[in-house]
């Protein structure tokens, strides 16, 4: 039993000190988990996720490990025992760890909480080694236990003079053996011995019959009955000697030590793996004494620092720094030697060839068996190339920021709650909110009317679900002052690493002027468009006019002066004229009616105007002049100015039903070029500005945009079917000059009419005959073209009546052939300008070419002017507007070919 109770006291001795081994590894396992678990290629899972477990972040091990992409799910998924409440109790200063088995495969989660980045970060280590390691130690244990009650422990009685050996049950029970297995001698046992290991344990035994100081301990394997080979450490001792120190009696004990032996493999197996690890981590690790001084490097610091293991090792770290920063790293190493951690810490050493090395350092205290400090360990990372690569885009967002600043579109950036975290110096002139009233606030509260702010967040909210950059125009956008504003947008989201979106980025214009310069000329479009389609109504009228008038009048010649059918005839030809009142409004919108030009004093028409116009406004209507008499004279019509002046004075006055004021004034302008841009009608010069303003009702937008439509109306029916402001439109075109509106509904009108000073070579041609007067007629051959069957046949027949030969074509090609053939005998021309097939202007200059001195009258329901500045007429051809008298038509051949 002293013998047992000794062997028993040996082997808690043993098993303390393999406790403590085994203490020291786990540790030293710690240490190495935690420098090599933010490397790239760490072979340990490393998670991030949010505070709610969402897991952002997963290295290449995680994902081997879990065999799946893990981003975007929840952690408490893969990680089966993790609860929230573990996360709960984490802070800053505390890290939780758990177990979890994947794959067959053991691994420990130490999880920290970073309050900076809002994040729990999961650092894993494979534990496998370790927990087998365990449970061979607990099984070890557990043996230890039962063989000291005799199951793992056997014992042995060796008599050295007979040869005898016994073994007592315990022996028998370790290796599975009966006591009839095993032959009572030493030759017995000695065969269950490994071939390899007998001449050592023979050795031992020898050694220790010759001496008694040589303590008799040997590792040997044993076969077992079910023939494995088990560890036993063997231990005896002589007890009996004869007088000559020969042995004569000896025994000991076996023990089975195969799972002990196990486990010291597999932790010395685990301890070089992680040695190898550190070793080839690309990360600089190393161990320092209390003073500063190297103890161990791993292979990353020779290969940045240039300098050898053995050329640092034994040396303090201040004699690789400057001296400022030797002093500065000094007094935060003695920091850590008083057990403070170090996160990092950035710091500059000193390269064997002299250039300058950033690292970035975590360091930590190191501790003997007692917990006292007995070093400091470090693992630092070259961040050199990383903060130059920084230093430049610090220098390119500087530059950047500066062109962002500078650029004349507005530049905003927002969170995804759509808080405004930018606000470039443009985005202030456009929207008018400085950039510390527009800086986290959101920009829908800011620049959307209420109404609309769901409408348009519903649009930008598709950015947030992964759909491309979004173009828009938007009329609605609000500055400071209540302005509404048209603005063009650009709208980009913002993605972060994990692709998702994190900001979306605004670029804005200002496009109020050109959607204003846009509608406006929209609006000449379609008034030239409409201009057109009256001039085409008004010239095919003035054909059934001249037919009316034309038939009436020969007609005339057949009847009695005074009778009855004179009398009928007569006022036909009223009516018909009283028509063509209308079709010269028309003409007047769509610029081709006769005006004639000349320098005008516009004052001075004014006042005659007025004096008639007085009386038509009532007395309700107070009349107010503001005249400007420095301005110069104006090239106008000055019958077109009465008109103007009348029409608007008529439409003011019936704006203010109830009374009110009426003003006209004049002033002269310059309009510059910023006024163009607004103003898509107008041109850079001088104008003198007649305005005609009232306090009457005002019109709305959709009014405002079709007065100048010919027979657009507001008034009653049987009060006028417009045409007044179409045709001062109309009038202003052929004056060089342009209308400008402003008027709101409620408060009142004001037009103002811009009238040019440059001067104008329209010119007019009048015939005023007495009644009485008798036109002669003559015998020339006339060569009459027209395309109208009616017109034709009555102005031939009113020619031939005074004694012409008249030949007649119907199109432009008739009339040059027929003019080729008789060109001789042909003394004029007489040519309407619409011709089909060729026009009068083609025909006009095919006769010119074969006979420049061919005379020519033309005819047209079009202005003169209007058609020398379509056609480029000479200023010497004649035209005779339709409707006209047979009268004038003979007074105006005759006129010509008397020359």
């Amino acid at each position: 039993m002293k013998v047992i109770d000794s062997e028993s006291k040996e082997l808690r001795s043993e098993l303390k000190l393999l406790r403590r081994r085994y203490s020291k590894l786990k540790h030293k396992e710690e240490e190495l988990i935690q420098q090599a678990a933010f490397q790239k290629n760490n072979p340990a899972p490393l998670i991030r996720t949010r505070y709610d477990g969402t897991i952002l972040n997963v290295n290449p091990a995680g994902v081997k490990i879990f065999d799946k992409r893990v981003v975007g799910i929840s952690v408490f998924s893969i990680l089966t025992n993790l609860k929230k409440s573990h996360l709960k109790k984490i802070t800053g200063s505390k890290t939780f760890r758990m177990d979890i088995s994947v794959n067959s495969k053991e691994f420990q989660f130490s999880i920290r909480k970073d309050t900076r980045t809002k994040s729990f970060y999961f650092f894993g280590s494979d534990i496998t080694e370790r927990k087998l390691a365990e449970k061979n130690l607990r099984e070890s244990e557990e043996r230890l236990k039962l063989s000291i009650k005799g199951g793992d422990l056997g014992l042995f009685d060796y008599n050295v003079v007979t040869g005898e050996c016994h073994f007592d049950k315990g022996w028998l029970d370790m290796l599975g053996y009966e006591a009839a297995d095993i032959e009572p001698n030493v030759t017995g046992w000695v065969k269950l011995l490994h071939p390899d290991d007998e001449p050592s344990v023979m050795k031992k035994l020898t050694e220790h019959f010759s001496d008694p100081n040589v303590l008799y301990e040997v590792e040997m394997r044993l076969k077992a009955k079910s023939g494995e080979y088990r560890w036993i450490l063997g231990k005896g001792e002589v007890q009996v000697r004869d007088d000559d120190g020969k042995p004569l009696r000896m025994s000991g004990t076996h023990q089975d030590i195969t799972e002990r032996k196990h486990t010291g493999d597999a932790l010395k197996e685990s301890e070089e793996k992680y040695r190898t690890l550190v070793e080839d981590s690309p990360l600089l690790i190393c161990k320092l004494d209390t003073k500063g001084i190297f103890t161990y490097l791993n292979r990353a610091w020779e290969k940045t620092v240039g300098y050898t293991n053995d050329e640092m090792i034994g040396h303090s770290f201040t004699e690789f720094k400057k001296p400022e920063e030797a002093t500065r790293t000094y007094n935060t190493s003695r920091k850590v030697v008083k057990g403070a951690s170090l996160r990092d810490y950035e710091t500059t050493y000193i390269a064997k060839n002299g250039s300058e090395i950033l690292l970035n350092f975590r360091a930590g205290p190191t501790y003997d068996l007692a917990r006292n400090v007995v070093g400091m360990q470090a693992m630092a990372e070259d961040i050199t190339e990383r903060k130059q690569a920084e230093e430049e885009l610090k220098e390119a967002n500087l530059s950047l920021q500066a062109n962002i600043d500078q650029m004349p579109i507005g530049y905003i950036i927002t969170g995804t709650d759509f808080v405004i975290q930018k606000w470039n110096p443009a985005a202030e002139k456009i929207f008018g909110f400085s950039g510390e009233e527009a800086i986290e606030q959101d920009i829908f509260d800011l620049i959307v009317p209420k109404d609309l702010k769901g409408i348009v967040k519903d649009s930008i909210l598709l950015l947030l679900s992964d759909e491309p950059a979004s173009y828009s125009e938007t009329d609605n956008n609000i500055r400071k002052d209540g302005q509404l504003i048209s603005c063009l947008w650009f709208n980009t989201p913002i993605k972060g690493k994990d692709d998702k979106v994190i900001a979306i980025q605004y670029m804005a214009m200002d496009i109020t002027e050109r959607k204003q310069l846009e509608k406006q000329l929209q609006e000449s479009q379609r008034l030239e468009v409409v201009g057109q389609l009256a001039g085409g109504v008004a010239h095919d009228f003035n054909n059934t006019l001249a037919a009316i008038v034309g038939y009436a009048e020969l007609s005339l010649e057949g009847v009695e002066k005074d009778s009855q059918v004179m009398k009928d005839l007569q006022a036909l030809i009223d009516r018909a004229n009283k028509s063509a009142t209308i079709v010269d409004k028309l003409l007047a919108f769509s610029r081709k009616q006769v005006v004639s030009v000349r320098p005008t004093d516009l004052n001075q028409i004014i006042k005659e105007t007025l004096k008639f116009i007085k009386p038509l406004i009532g007395e309700d209507i107070k009349l107010v002049r503001k005249l400007d008499h420095g301005i110069p004279e104006i090239q106008a019509d000055p019958t077109a100015v009465d008109q103007i002046i009348t029409n608007l004075c008529i439409n003011a006055r019936d704006a203010m039903q109830g009374g009110g004021k009426l003003t006209i004034s004049t002033k002269l302008v310059t309009v510059d070029e910023e006024y163009c841009k607004s103003h898509v009608e107008a041109s850079i010069g001088s104008y003198v500005i007649l305005s005609v303003s009232d306090d009457g009702s005002g019109m709305d937008e959709e009014t405002r945009d079709r007065i100048y439509e010919p027979f657009f109306t507001t008034k009653e029916v049987g009060k006028g079917s417009g045409l007044g402001l179409s045709m001062i439109y109309g009038l202003m075109k052929q004056h060089g000059g342009f209308i400008e509106c402003n008027t709101e509904l409620g408060k009142g009108t004001e037009f103002k009419i811009y009238f040019t000073l440059r001067r104008s070579s329209i010119k007019k041609v009048e015939i005023e005959l007495d009644e009485e007067l008798i036109v002669l007629g003559g015998n020339e051959t006339i060569l009459l073209v027209e395309d109208d069957e009616d017109v034709l046949q009555i102005e031939k027949r009113g020619l031939e009546r005074r004694g012409y030969t008249v030949l007649t074509a119907e199109n432009g090609r008739a009339a040059l052939r027929l003019y080729k053939k008789n060109r001789k005998k042909i003394d004029i021309i007489i040519t309407d300008i619409v011709l089909p097939l060729m026009s009068g202007i083609d025909f006009y200059e095919s006769v010119r070419k074969i006979d420049p001195k061919t005379r020519f009258l033309f005819i047209s329901g079009y202005a003169d002017s209007v058609l020398k500045q379509k056609f480029n007429l000479e200023n010497d051809i004649q035209i005779l507007k339709k409707p006209f008298k047979h009268r004038e038509m003979a007074f105006k051949t005759r006129e010509i070919l008397d020359g």
